[in-house]
Formats: C-alpha cells, structure tokens, sequence
C-alpha cells in the first residue's frame, strides 16, 4: 500500500516467453507473476502497478447547504 492507504491497483498483460522482450519490459516495470505452457510454447504473464490518472473534480459553485 502506498502512503495515501489506497490499495495498490495493478495492469496485467500476457507474453510470450523470450528473455529481450522480457527484460525490456522489466526496465519499463512490468514484472513475471505467472507462467502458462501448451503446445505452442510458453507464455509470461506480467503486472506492474496501474499509472494512476489524475481525475477531474467537480467545479465548485459556492453552494452550501
């Protein structure tokens, strides 16, 4: 968890399996959570945390209650 106490949400993707690619994206910050295998290969599954996106409040009116 981050200082703000929110829950740390996460992106995934899927690769496949091939040591560039993958230390590529490990310096873009994606790390290997999960590995899944069949007949074609191997494939990595990567999460890094999700880049947060400021959010546009709400104009405030002055309106009170």
């Amino acid at each position: 968890m981050d200082n703000n106490n929110q829950v740390t949400q996460w992106e995934y993707r899927w690769e496949k399996q091939g040591n560039e690619t993958l230390n590529e994206l490990g310096e873009q910050g994606w790390e290997a959570c999960g590995v899944s295998s069949n007949n074609s290969g191997s494939n990595v599954l990567l999460k890094r945390p999700k880049q947060q996106t400021k959010r546009q409040t709400e104009p405030d009116y002055g309106y009170t209650r």
